[in-house]
């Protein structure tokens, strides 16, 4: 069943297991997490990332520890990055153009 409609065999056994108890459908998006990284979270990366173009994932990490009391990985700061259209070429776009202000 599960390769005919191309599903995963874990998920076929577990639509029968609900099917037996009676639970014929689960609410969607049950399973979704809830994103850490909040609007003013999101607000003092992007401009701690602006003004210390050469800060590195684990000093945003303590920065973001010490302004807000919350506890990120280093994963989901660099997947955050990444989703906001920063890349290292950016980053170091940045440094450039703040290095030429400060001289």
């Amino acid at each position: 069943i599960a390769k005919a409609i191309h599903v995963a065999e874990r998920s076929v056994e577990r639509w029968v297991a609900n099917w037996k108890k009676g639970q014929l459908e689960e609410e969607q998006g049950t399973r979704r997490r809830v994103r850490t990284i909040t609007d003013e979270i999101s607000r003092s990366i992007k401009g701690k990332v602006e003004a210390e173009p050469g800060i590195m994932l684990d000093e945003i990490q303590s920065f973001i520890r010490a302004t807000h009391h919350t506890e990120l990985a280093l994963s989901s700061i660099c997947s955050f990055l990444h989703r906001s259209g920063y890349t290292y070429k950016k980053i170091s776009c940045i440094a450039r153009r703040v290095q030429r202000n400060r001289y």
